[in-house]
């Protein structure tokens, strides 16, 4: 009864019924025993040199191509004995509409050196910009009572994007920003904000950490130093990128308690929605 469901599911699948026979009364003659103990062939080393290719419609071409040419080769004196017989030709499938639109969302991590741990977690500066002298070579940072630690577990330089950092006050006090572009540019900006209040009166219209710097600090940005210490990065289909790192930085902002009086914060992405003519991000 087995027998026929499976010669009916050959039938329908494309098989002659003269294959179906001839399989059926193969299987038939074999002994039960010997059909159940598992044989082990013996592997022999073939040291034939393959040509692995990817199958097209002129695939014929190069095989033609190597039995043309080939026994030129090993005719010559000056190459002879060193050029082994023609090497058989293997084709792999080729990429299908499926392998061009569809990706896996799991990628491999970045090969590293050998002998080597790897790329080292932590922020540090790239050394070929102006943002450089502002950024610390650091794995760990504090909190703004610098009762606790936090460890840096990502790779963060000035290049990076998608960044939440901590700027350092040289009377202690802690300043948490996020920023979806270069870091090295939103260091740049804070620098810039603070030389040019050197010269500004209205104090009102500054903002937080220029207005701190030119009433505690001379507006002098050397002392302002700048902590990567969050990397979000993108996703493969983007999503709410920018959503998450203000949601991020402001995980942090309450995590290292620096809004005011503690801190430098003013205020957080929970408190303040960007409008759409203020760059935010």
């Amino acid at each position: 009864m087995q027998a026929r469901d499976l010669e009916k599911r050959f039938c329908e699948r494309g098989y002659s019924n003269r294959s179906i026979k001839r399989a059926y009364w193969r299987a038939k003659k074999t002994d039960r025993a010997s059909s159940l103990h598992r044989t082990r062939t013996n592997k022999t080393t073939d040291n034939q040199v393959r040509c692995i290719l990817d199958y097209n419609s002129r695939s014929h071409e190069i095989r033609q191509i190597l039995e043309q040419h080939w026994p030129v080769l090993q005719v010559d004196e000056t190459l002879n004995g060193m050029i082994p017989s023609r090497p058989a030709i293997a084709y792999r499938r080729n990429r299908n509409l499926k392998d061009l639109l569809v990706r896996s969302h799991y990628e491999t991590e970045e090969p590293y050196l050998f002998g080597s741990k790897g790329p080292k977690n932590g922020c540090s500066p790239c050394g070929k910009c102006l943002a450089c002298s502002n950024i610390l070579r650091t794995d760990m940072f504090r909190n703004s009572s610098c009762t606790k630690s936090y460890e840096i577990r990502q790779k963060i330089n000035c290049v990076t994007k998608g960044v939440v950092y901590v700027a350092q006050c040289p009377c202690e006090l802690l300043y948490v920003g996020m920023t979806t572009r270069e870091l090295r540019r939103r260091v740049r900006e804070h620098i810039l904000d603070i030389n040019a209040a050197a010269n500004e009166t209205n104090l009102q219209s500054l903002k937080t950490l220029p207005r701190h710097f030119k009433l505690k600090h001379n507006s002098d940005a050397t002392l302002l130093k700048f902590i990567g210490i969050d990397h979000v990065p993108v996703g493969i289909r983007g999503g709410q990128w920018k959503k998450l790192v203000a949601q991020r930085e402001t995980r942090w902002i309450f995590r290292l308690d620096t809004l005011v009086p503690h801190g430098l914060n003013e205020m957080c992405y929970e408190t303040y929605q960007p409008g759409p003519s203020r760059d935010y991000f």
